[in-house]
C-alpha cells in the first residue's frame, strides 16, 4: 500500500494572477499552516486554469492517484472550486477514497460535518461569484458595442480614489476566464 501524501494545491485562472504573485502567495499561506501543524508537504501542485467550469486537470489528477490517508491543503476553498456540482463531486470521491481536502486559511476539513458544510457554501458563493462577473463581463460587451460607447466618454467613472484600473484588470480577468481557447468572447448564462 502506497503511503498517503501532503498535497499543496495551489490555482489561478490567468496569467495576470500568475504574475501578480498568486500562486506564491498561495504556498506561502500552506506551507505556514502545514509548519504550525507539523505536516510535510511532499508536493506542490500549481494550476493555471478556472475552476468554474470544469474540474482542474490537475485536481483530476490528484482525485486518480492520491492514496488513502492523503490531504490535499488549499488557502482558500475557491481555490479548490468554483462550482457547487463539480466541488461537491469531487469531495464525495475523496471521502470515499479517504483524502481530506483542508483549507488553510479557516482551519477547516472536509471529513467533518462541519468542515463539509463550509465546503459547500463556500464553494456555492464562489459560483456566485463567478456567474455575476461573467454577467458584469457580458453587461461591459454588450456595452461596448453600442454607439453609446466612447472610451472618453461621461460612461467612464473612476472611483473615489481617482484610480479605476483595478475594476479594469478584474473585467479583462473575468473575460479571460469566460473566453475560449481562441479568445472569442463565449456567454456564460444559460451553458
Amino acid at each position: 500500500m502506497e503511503a498517503s501524501r501532503t498535497i499543496a494545491y495551489t490555482r489561478v485562472s490567468t496569467q495576470t494572477q500568475v504574475r501578480n504573485s498568486s500562486l506564491a502567495t498561495q504556498r506561502f499561506v500552506i506551507e505556514q499552516y502545514a509548519h504550525v501543524h507539523g505536516l510535510v508537504v511532499d508536493e506542490v501542485v500549481r494550476e493555471v486554469g478556472s475552476a468554474y467550469r470544469s474540474i482542474p486537470v490537475q485536481m483530476q489528477e490528484l482525485a486518480r492517484t492520491l492514496p488513502p490517508g492523503s490531504r490535499i491543503l488549499v488557502a482558500l476553498t475557491d481555490r479548490f472550486s468554483r462550482n457547487i456540482a463539480n466541488g461537491q463531486l469531487l469531495l464525495d470521491l475523496f471521502q470515499v477514497k479517504g483524502i481530506t481536502v483542508s483549507e488553510t486559511m479557516r482551519d477547516q476539513h472536509s471529513n467533518t460535518v462541519l468542515g463539509r458544510s463550509h465546503f459547500d457554501r463556500q464553494i456555492m458563493s464562489a459560483q456566485v461569484e463567478s456567474e455575476n462577473k461573467a454577467l458584469r463581463c457580458e453587461m461591459l460587451v454588450a456595452f461596448k458595442s453600442t454607439d453609446e460607447y466612447d472610451e472618453g466618454s461621461d460612461y467612464e467613472e473612476e472611483d473615489e480614489s481617482g484610480d479605476d484600473s483595478g475594476d479594469e484588470m478584474e473585467v479583462n480577468d473575468a473575460i479571460d476566464e469566460v473566453s475560449d481557447s481562441d479568445g472569442e468572447y463565449v456567454p456564460v448564462v444559460g451553458d
